[in-house]
């Protein structure tokens, strides 16, 4: 097929919202738009991930957990994907997530909290974002990015294709 046949899909998460508040360990349903999806075989890449991200509180730095997706492989028109929560810190209301296929399209930021078995992961000691080898996980600043052992800079937009 020729590649000017193909569409670029970037659905609209529909799910989480600004307001959903997530508790780590539950699981929880990722849905997206797929009303304009166009046929599989128009589709650059119909494999879906779903990936974690959060923003400090400064509101303009954002990482996004390349290495360790949250889910992945699922056909990105299907509208939904179930996943488990990942054991996080609390952050008030500042992670989003990013889902990726034929393009990335991020969600609102919503809230994770703790659950009673929770030990810690993104963004914490020895987890995705310190004590992991080769980085993997992108960190985004509005002023050219503070980087950590491997991490990308630039505004997300500028990493991600459709943000």
């Amino acid at each position: 097929m020729d590649l000017a046949q193909r569409d670029v899909y970037s659905p609209h998460i529909t799910s989480p919202g600004h307001k959903s508040v997530w508790t780590v360990g539950s699981k929880q349903s990722v849905t997206w738009d797929v009303s304009d999806a166009p046929p599989k075989d128009k589709i650059t890449n119909s494999k879906g991930q779903i990936m974690l991200g959060y923003k400090d509180k400064d509101g303009e730095t954002q990482h996004l957990d390349f290495a360790h997706p949250i889910a992945k492989g699922f056909d990105i028109r299907d509208g939904q994907h179930t996943i488990v929560v990942p054991d996080v810190p609390d952050r008030k209301e500042n992670y989003f997530i990013v889902l990726m296929g034929d393009s990335g399209n991020k969600s609102p930021s919503f809230k994770i909290i703790q659950g009673s078995n929770s030990v810690g992961g993104f963004g914490q000691p020895g987890g995705p974002e310190q004590g992991h080898q080769g980085g993997g996980q992108a960190s985004t600043s509005g002023q050219g990015g503070a980087q950590k052992g491997g991490l990308l800079p630039g505004k997300l937009g500028g990493i991600l294709p459709g943000v």
